[in-house]
């Protein structure tokens, strides 16, 4: 078990050294956020976050494409704004508390 969990801690300190957005930080930092790291999979057309609700995770792309929408108040009807993909991120509020 040991093994796997530094087999696993390795694998997210290369994916976090891979987002730009990382580049910069120093070694301990990454391993710091690689053992907070809680790995999720979500299914074709599955919300991971709704408009309105309480912002409390940081989430980063590690596979596959999210799509950013916005609800449309007059319809209430999803509207596309962009894509997302590997080592794209979202929910920086989440980091402020």
């Amino acid at each position: 078990m040991m093994r796997t969990g530094l087999i696993k801690h390795t694998e997210y300190m290369e994916f976090l050294k891979s987002v730009p957005t990382f580049h910069d930080l120093q070694e301990d930092i990454l391993s710091k956020l690689a053992d907070v790291l809680e790995e999720t999979h979500y299914g074709d057309g599955e919300y991971i976050i709704r408009q309105g609700a309480r912002g409390d995770t940081f989430f980063i792309i590690s596979k596959g494409k999210v799509n950013v929408t916005r609800e449309d108040v007059p319809n209430g009807e999803p509207v596309y704004l962009r894509s997302l993909g590997k080592g794209d991120w979202f929910g920086e509020k989440a980091l402020q508390g």
